[in-house]
């Protein structure tokens, strides 16, 4: 039984790894692969149908969808990376030193832990792009700014169960300083829960970052980005469904993959985990 559960993970990861690889393919090459400008506009051909021509039709302003779509993908993989490398490293950070230093440091950490979990993290997201104002460097950072405490906390638990561990004894024997055992012995071992979050969180990211453009706190227009694209569709949604069909499959698409993937890899990383799952 256990052979083949770990077999369906396989699976399943190889499939969320095959779709993650054309999201990229599609996102890298969209220059090469889109017929159009993204942001061309072209009133003679506005709100033409999918067709051979376009095959996801045209918008109001007469812009190819399927350019959009694909520029899209660059658009949304990039600025979601951006947002977890940012999230990660925040959190890892301020998790390896609560748990090691512990005392008021970590007192003081795990508070504003505290006061951040209990908040709606898109709220508090909105409220931070509210007062700023919309840009790249904005969402960028709102997103970040409520979503490292996960990684504290998860790296911090790691961190308390480490650091009284006989090989870190030993390193401090050696005299080595607190910032290289740290980085050197701590980091390392806190990556493998790391990494199934931090898959995860892309897809979040994804699915963030398209609500705040359909919002219109995220991305500005004429940015061909998903959640814009279904922001400038909402007047046309009864008479031309296809503009919010094309963008909106991308984004379940994505997020489906990232979420499958950190699943995965949680399984794989954990074997525990997948017997836990199967057990209840």
């Amino acid at each position: 039984m256990n052979s083949i559960n770990s077999m369906n993970s396989v699976r399943k990861l190889k499939t969320s790894i095959a779709m993650i690889l054309l999201l990229l393919a599609l996102g890298i090459f969209a220059p090469l692969i889109s017929p159009y400008d993204p942001n061309e506009l072209n009133l003679k051909e506005r709100l033409v149908y999918p067709c051979v021509k376009h095959p996801f039709g045209t918008d109001n302003f007469g812009r190819d969808v399927f350019s959009r779509v694909l520029h899209g993908a660059r658009v949304s993989l990039f600025v979601a990376m951006s947002v977890v490398m940012l999230t990660a490293s925040i959190g890892v950070g301020l998790g390896i030193v609560a748990g090691y230093y512990g005392g008021v440091v970590d007192n003081v950490i795990m508070r504003i832990v505290d006061v951040l979990l209990a908040f709606p993290n898109i709220i508090l997201a909105i409220v931070i792009l509210g007062i700023f104002g919309p840009s790249y460097l904005n969402l960028v950072l709102a997103l970040a700014a409520v979503w490292w405490v996960s990684y504290a906390r998860m790296v911090r638990s790691v961190v308390l169960s480490l650091k009284e561990s006989e090989f870190i004894l030993a390193v401090k024997a050696l005299g080595a300083s607190n910032f290289e055992i740290m980085v050197r012995h701590v980091l390392p071992n806190a990556l493998s829960p790391i990494l199934p979050l931090m898959t995860l969180d892309l897809g979040s990211a994804i699915l963030a970052i398209s609500g705040l453009g359909f919002l219109g706190l995220g991305l500005q227009p004429p940015t061909p980005e998903w959640g814009v694209m279904l922001r400038d569709a909402l007047p046309f949604m009864e008479t031309h469904p296809y503009l919010m069909v094309f963008p909106g499959f991308m984004i379940m698409v994505s997020v489906l993959a990232f979420n499958m993937l950190g699943d995965s890899l949680r399984d794989v990383l954990d074997p525990r985990a997948l017997e836990r799952k199967f057990e209840s």
